[in-house]
C-alpha cells in the first residue's frame, strides 16, 4: 500500500484584516480638519494683528473728520534744528479704507523755519471737502494754538504746504509732558462762512529729567572769581510770553551783570555796547541753560543792554549793567538757570569761562 499523504488538500492562510473604507476616510478627514483649524487660527491671528496695528496707527494719526469742510490728521512731529518730515508711506491706503482719498505723497515736507535744539513742528495733513477749494488753512481756536499740561499757552507759526500745514513752535517748557493744539479749518481765501468744527490733537513730549539743583538751594545772586577776575550776576527775571517774530524769542530773560578785572567776550552779545575792547569775538557764546539742561538763548540773536525809554542810555544799577536775552523754551519750571559767560581778562587775551547758578524771579521788576 502507498504513503498516506494528503494530496490536493487546500490549506487556509491567515491574511491581515482589511481596514474598512469608512475608517480611513475618517482619519484623513480628521487630519484635514486639524490643518484647517490651524490655518484658520493663523489667519485669524494675522488679520487680528493687522486690525490692531491699523487701529494703533489710526489712533496715532488722530484722524478727525468734518464732512462739511475737511478731514485732518496728525502727520508727524519733528524736533530740533531740522523739522522736515517724510509722510508715512502707508497713509494713502489707510485713509482710503475709511473713505478718504489722498493723492500719493512721495516728497519730503521741508520746513520753512530754522529751528533750534528745543523747537518742534507739528505737521497736520488735511483733505478738503469743499467744492473747488482744495487749499485750506488752519487757525487757532482761541488766542493761541498750543497749550501744555501745565496750563501754559504758546503761539505757533504756520508752515503752509500743499495738503499739509506745519505748526512751528520755537520752544516749550521742558517740564511739560504733553502739548495740545486745537484748530479749525477754513478755505485759503478766509471764507469765514465755511469753518470746520474744532479739531484737537495731543502730542506726547519727549521725557526730560532735571539737571540743575532745586530752586530753594540756589540764591538769587551769584559771584565767582578766577585768575584775578570776578563776575557777579543777580536780578534774573523771566518776562511774560511775547507775541512778536519767533526769531526774537518767546520771552525775555533779564539779568544784572557786574565784572571786575575783565569783560564778557562772546559773539552773541552786542559788543558795541561794551565799554572796553570793540573788536568782535568769533567763537565763544553766552549760554543760558534751563533746569533740564537745554540752552534757551535763541540762536542768531544778540543779548543786548537794556536802555532807558526816556534817554536811550544803557541802564546801570549799582555798578551793574542790565542785559536782556531773547529766550525760547522757558516757562514756569524755569526757576533756576546756569549762565555760562566767556570772560576776557583786562590784561590777557585768554578767555576764561564762568558758570554761575542763579535762581530766577517770576516778577517783572527790573
Amino acid at each position: 500500500m502507498g504513503d498516506d499523504k494528503d494530496t490536493g488538500k487546500i490549506v487556509a492562510v491567515n491574511e491581515p484584516a482589511s481596514v474598512p473604507p469608512t475608517a480611513g476616510f475618517a482619519a484623513s478627514l480628521q487630519k484635514l480638519l486639524k490643518v484647517l483649524v490651524l490655518s484658520t487660527s493663523v489667519a485669524v491671528v494675522i488679520l487680528g494683528s493687522i486690525v490692531i496695528l491699523e487701529t494703533i496707527q489710526r489712533r496715532k494719526l488722530q484722524i478727525q473728520n468734518d464732512p462739511q469742510v475737511a478731514a485732518a490728521w496728525l502727520a508727524g512731529v519733528r524736533y530740533g534744528s531740522d523739522c522736515s518730515l517724510t509722510p508715512h508711506h502707508g497713509l494713502t491706503t489707510l485713509l482710503k479704507r475709511i473713505g478718504l482719498r489722498l493723492p500719493q505723497v512721495h516728497h519730503t515736507l521741508l520746513s520753512h523755519f530754522q529751528g533750534a535744539n528745543g523747537s518742534m513742528e507739528v505737521w497736520l495733513g488735511y483733505i478738503s471737502h469743499l467744492t473747488n477749494q482744495p487749499r485750506l488753512v488752519c487757525e487757532p481756536v482761541g488766542s493761541t494754538v498750543f497749550y501744555d499740561n501745565l496750563g501754559q499757552s504758546y503761539r505757533g507759526f504756520l508752515d503752509l504746504q500743499p495738503g499739509f500745514v506745519g505748526l512751528f513752535l520755537p520752544g516749550y517748557d521742558h517740564a511739560a509732558r504733553t502739548i495740545t493744539c486745537v484748530v479749525h479749518w477754513l478755505p485759503a481765501n478766509n471764507d469765514a462762512a465755511k469753518v470746520s468744527k474744532p479739531m484737537r490733537f495731543e502730542i506726547k513730549l519727549p521725557s526730560a529729567s532735571r539737571k540743575l539743583p532745586p530752586a530753594p538751594s540756589i540764591g538769587y545772586s551769584a559771584v565767582a572769581s578766577q585768575q584775578g577776575v570776578t563776575v557777579g550776576i543777580s536780578h534774573v527775571r523771566l518776562s511774560e510770553a511775547l507775541n512778536g517774530d519767533y526769531r526774537n524769542g518767546q520771552r525775555e530773560l533779564t539779568f544784572h551783570l557786574h565784572t571786575v578785572g575783565g569783560a564778557v567776550w562772546a559773539r552773541n552779545m552786542n559788543m558795541a555796547e561794551l565799554e572796553d575792547d570793540q573788536s568782535i569775538p568769533t567763537s565763544d557764546a553766552v549760554s543760558i541753560v534751563d533746569p533740564y539742561g537745554m540752552n534757551i538763548v535763541m540762536p542768531h540773536t544778540f543779548i543786548s543792554r537794556m536802555r532807558s525809554f526816556v534817554t536811550g542810555a544803557p541802564f546801570t544799577v549799582e555798578h551793574a549793567s542790565v542785559w536782556v536775552a531773547p529766550v525760547s523754551g522757558a516757562g514756569e519750571s524755569t526757576d533756576v538757570v546756569k549762565i555760562v559767560l566767556p570772560i576776557k581778562p583786562t590784561h590777557s587775551a585768554r578767555v576764561i569761562p564762568f558758570q554761575l547758578l542763579v535762581r530766577v524771579k517770576q516778577d517783572i521788576i527790573i
